[in-house]
């Protein structure tokens, strides 16, 4: 079970990085952005203290986890 303020957290800081993305012209899903593109965009958290850029940095990982294991999931239910 998800804690509700983290998912709010969440929600709110792939909000922040996908507003982030759309300033630049990036139109794909976050899933669909390879990691060593990631790295580039996450050059926006210098205008973030640390500590909030390190939180959006965990939002965007759980987000990831989160499609992993939807897939993994969905892809042994069909095996």
């Amino acid at each position: 079970m998800k804690i509700k303020n983290t998912v709010m957290k969440t929600k709110s800081d792939l909000g922040r990085l996908s507003d982030w993305l759309r300033r630049d012209g990036e139109v794909r899903e976050l899933e669909n952005i390879p990691p060593t593109e990631l790295d580039f965009w996450q050059g926006y958290g210098a205008e973030y203290v640390p500590d909030t850029f390190k939180g959006i940095q965990s939002s965007e990982h759980r987000y990831l986890q989160g499609i992993k294991t939807t897939m993994a999931t969905f892809f042994k239910t069909i095996s």
